[in-house]
């Protein structure tokens, strides 16, 4: 069941990247440390993969929006196992699960095109001329 619209997935998106940047400080991570780079790398791929999709919250289109949620569920797929690839057990791996979940959620409950979301905005402005009438 697909019920968030590409606007709600575009602020979601920012919300998970502002997640990411401050997660390092938040759990202690070293500034240089693997921890660190991982999760502000994961960061910036997702910003750019936002600003770059044909979507709400666009800078330049470059990316459809079905290939922005594939790009958002193999960030996710990384972050979730980029504890078992880079060995990170010593430390707190609470934010790559949870995010890594969280990226892949949102990938999965979002719906798949714009013209769904532009669809039912123009039905709803519609009903709201009729409405008016």
């Amino acid at each position: 069941m697909k019920f968030v619209s590409s606007k709600m997935h575009g602020i979601l998106d920012y919300i998970i990247v502002f997640m990411l940047s401050i997660s390092p400080f938040i759990f202690n991570y070293e500034e240089d440390s693997i921890h660190c780079r991982l999760l502000m790398v994961t960061a910036l791929l997702l910003l750019l993969t936002s600003l770059l999709t044909d979507f709400e919250f666009f800078l330049v289109k470059v990316f459809s929006f079905k290939t922005h949620l594939k790009i958002d569920f193999l960030l996710g797929i990384f972050l979730i196992s980029s504890p078992l690839i880079f060995d990170l057990r010593e430390h707190s791996i609470v934010p790559h699960l949870v995010l890594g979940f969280g990226i892949i959620s949102l990938s999965f409950f979002t719906k798949n095109s714009i013209e769904t979301n532009k669809a039912a905005e123009q039905l709803q402005n519609d009903m709201e001329l009729q409405e008016i009438k």
